[in-house]
């Protein structure tokens, strides 16, 4: 089982203790990240905690799923362009060939 790492983080003013396998700096800057980003959607509008913890977490979902998103479209576009690179090799190496004949 792999080495827990514990850190004490600072989220919108409250301290929690975590534990996890990243390093505690890791985990220092998520916590940063979400503090952060629950003081921009606090900013749009004086709201309770929960209302606040739970449109942050649809934020970074939200986030998370375009992330997602661009990143399988680049991994497509990444085998088409291997498929291109293939194909052009084979031509270059066939008419390597025909040029000899």
């Amino acid at each position: 089982m792999a080495e827990k790492n514990r850190a004490v983080v600072r989220v919108h003013g409250l301290e929690y203790t975590i534990l996890g396998a990243e390093t505690p700096e890791y985990m220092q800057r998520v916590a940063q990240y979400v503090s952060r980003r629950m003081e921009e959607i606090e900013y749009l509008g004086r709201m309770g905690e929960q209302r606040l913890a739970t449109l942050t977490a649809i934020n970074i979902a939200d986030e998370l799923f375009k992330a997602k998103d661009d990143m399988a479209a680049l991994r497509r576009e990444m085998l088409e362009l291997q498929r291109a690179l293939r194909a052009l090799e084979k031509e270059k190496k066939q008419s390597g060939r025909e040029t000899k004949a």
